[in-house]
């Protein structure tokens, strides 16, 4: 299904495909987030029957969260470098921190 451009501001329950319209994720990478427990039920989700809703304001805070998060570890790696304190093996592993936290909160969740 193709992204929309609707607001979801006055709707603050979404369904799983609702979800995966309104941000870069796919309804399989939700489920993703939701096995690694990146989204918790009865905080990001309920169980309504055997569906399952999203609280549109959990997602908008856990993005929001993620996005921060990544910026400020990116900025601290960066400083390191440039004032070397930084070995190559150390920065190679903080880089590829920073790569599995952008891919599994905010990027595609691993898939």
């Amino acid at each position: 299904m193709a992204k929309t451009d609707r607001s979801p501001s006055a709707k603050p329950y979404v369904s799983a495909q609702e979800l995966a319209d309104l941000t870069p994720w796919t309804e399989n990478a939700i489920k993703n987030m939701i096995r690694r427990g990146v989204l918790r039920e009865r905080e990001h989700y309920f169980h309504v029957g055997r569906r399952l809703v999203f609280r549109w304001d959990a997602i908008v805070a856990l993005i929001e969260q993620s996005s921060r998060a990544i910026g400020e570890a990116t900025a601290n790696v960066a400083d390191a470098v440039r004032r070397r304190h930084v070995p190559g093996l150390a920065l190679l592993t903080a880089f590829s921190i920073l790569i599995d936290l952008a891919d599994g909160i905010v990027g595609n969740a691993g898939i």
